[in-house]
C-alpha cells in the first residue's frame, strides 16, 4: 500500500519538508532561505523541496539555532545517501544514525 501521506507544504510558492517547521519558513532572515540564498536553493533542496539552510546562513545568520531532531533526521536520510558506507560510523558518532 502506497504512503498517501503528504511529505511537504507549500509556503510563498516554495515546497518545504513536512518536518521543516512553518515558523521558520514564515520568518527567514533577508538573504536566508530558498528564495534568497542561491547556496539554500541549491544545497538546501532535494526534488524542489527545501530542507535545510546551507551552511553559511545556519552558521553566520541563525548562529546553528534552527535544528531540531526532526530536521536532523530527514537530514541524516540525505547525508546517508551521499557517502559509503565506511563513512557511517563517523556519522553515527555526530548523532546522525538509521531512522
Amino acid at each position: 500500500m502506497a504512503n498517501n501521506i503528504l511529505q511537504y507544504y507549500i509556503y510563498n510558492y516554495q515546497f518545504y519538508s513536512i518536518n521543516f517547521p512553518l515558523e521558520w519558513a514564515i520568518n527567514h532572515y533577508d538573504g536566508t532561505g530558498p528564495l534568497q540564498c542561491k547556496k539554500c536553493q541549491y544545497n538546501g533542496c532535494k526534488d524542489g523541496i527545501f530542507y535545510e539552510y546551507c551552511n553559511d546562513c545556519q552558521l553566520f545568520q541563525y548562529n546553528s539555532n534552527r535544528i531540531t531532531t526532526e530536521y536532523c533526521k530527514e537530514s541524516s536520510k540525505h547525508l546517508r545517501g551521499k557517502y559509503s558506507s565506511s563513512v557511517a560510523p563517523i556519522l553515527e558518532s555526530y548523532g546522525v544514525g538509521e531512522y
